[in-house]
């Protein structure tokens, strides 16, 4: 079940990364939060994408017009 560690991801994502560009966004998001999470033998998906995780479609649409 890998839900628990895309929410753990998710909620360091959201508390930790809102002043930051988007490259360094990245490199928190893969190498530190998705490294502790490994490392603690929490299962998460690889290679999840925040924006997808986050919103839905219908939102992204939005902000692209």
């Amino acid at each position: 079940m890998q839900l628990v560690g895309d929410v753990a991801k998710a909620c360091a994502f959201v508390s930790y990364c809102g002043p930051f560009n988007s490259p360094f966004r990245a490199k928190l998001t893969n190498e530190y939060f998705g490294e502790d999470l490994i490392a603690r033998g929490i299962p998460l998906t690889e290679g999840l994408e925040m924006t997808s995780f986050l919103v839905d479609q219908a939102t992204i649409g939005t902000w692209n017009l």
